[in-house]
């Protein structure tokens, strides 16, 4: 349930959702779809941080190629990897069938050649991708001058793993959908373990929740209370050995 009053005095949730964007308004979804009692705080409103400026690209893996994939993890884990994210993407397309203004697209992507060693290149890419069950399509020289006009390529490859939505209007649209309370207006200010790890307690800018699990679903704002489990490096958050065991914060998947 959306509320547009910032949250005010105390409150207790099972689950707190720091976040109120994509990844955020997701995750409270599948957890109250899983039995959880959830409370989403929201610095702004939902979806107007960096999922509002998002292209909502959703491509199948890692970011990598599959044959860059099978280097860096194995042959299994690679395949896995693309399972389960083929798996969370599908579902996510099924929600955005739900949403007209969502956009959902079935947009899939060619690699091209512009000279030999890419058109090897892609070789080995199409190579790897039947290996993992994921076959793609050779498209020649002539199919793509009337895709690409300005520019000639030597040929092509499609690959049918990638997908498009319009983030901020699935992220309003599912949260439209909730039975969970959303606050916004709400800024975290900070995040405190109790001494006897019972509880944890998410400070707002108006008030506070008391919880058992905390999900984090910023990407560009500190982790206040949190810094102990933390270290930086580039600029990036990353999770500590003991928060990845979950002695603090469960990861929810």
């Amino acid at each position: 349930m959306l509320s547009v009053q910032p949250l005010a005095g105390e409150a207790r949730s099972e689950v707190v959702v720091v976040g109120a964007g994509i990844a955020g308004i997701s995750c409270a979804y599948h957890l109250e779809k899983a039995g959880f009692q959830v409370t989403v705080v929201e610095e702004q409103q939902v979806a107007s941080g960096a999922t509002n400026y998002s292209s909502g690209v959703l491509y199948f893996g890692s970011g990598t190629g599959f044959a860059s994939a099978i280097e860096l993890f194995g042959k299994d884990k690679a395949k896995q990897l693309w399972d389960e994210s083929k798996a969370a993407i599908d579902d996510l397309a099924s929600l955005a069938k739900g949403i007209s203004a969502a956009g959902l697209r079935d947009t899939g992507l060619t690699l091209v050649a512009r000279n030999e060693q890419e058109q090897k290149d892609i070789e080995t890419e199409a190579t790897a991708m039947n290996s993992l069950g994921y076959p793609g399509k050779a498209v020649s020289s002539q199919e793509l001058s009337s895709w690409f006009k300005p520019r000639q390529f030597l040929s092509g490859l499609y690959q049918p793993v990638c997908f498009q939505i319009k983030p901020p209007f699935f992220a309003k649209g599912i949260a439209s959908q909730l039975q969970s309370n959303i606050y916004e207006n709400s800024a975290m200010t900070e995040i405190v373990e109790s001494e006897n790890e019972s509880e944890v307690v998410v400070k707002t800018s108006g008030g506070l929740l008391r919880c058992q699990q905390v999900v984090v679903a910023t990407n560009i704002k500190p982790f206040y209370g949190l810094e102990e489990h933390f270290f930086m490096e580039d600029s990036v958050d990353l999770p500590s050995q003991e928060m990845l065991e979950g002695k603090l914060i469960e990861i929810i998947q």
